[in-house]
């Protein structure tokens, strides 16, 4: 028999349990430490209760911004995170 390569389509599990296992995460500049720092500790906390993170950089721009939350709600997240 061939080996498959499957590739667990989480997108498609989501639909069916109807929620997700992402949570986003919009921080004001990554090239902060401040921000990375805390943007690691947000993953970890999340990555122990079974949580993948989904991190966007706004570099403080307001337009940046839109277009970032725009895009991350797009892959349905449980939750959202601004910072």
């Amino acid at each position: 028999m061939r080996r498959q390569r499957y590739v667990y389509n989480r997108a498609a599990a989501n639909l069916r349990r109807r929620t997700s296992s992402s949570i986003a995460l919009v921080i004001n500049d990554l090239s902060n430490p401040f921000f990375a720092e805390f943007a690691s500790g947000v993953d970890e906390a999340l990555g122990g209760r079974g949580y993948v993170t989904l991190l966007g950089s706004t570099g403080e721009s307001p337009e940046r911004q839109q277009a970032v939350l725009s895009t991350l709600m797009e892959h349905t997240p449980a939750g959202l995170i601004l910072s």
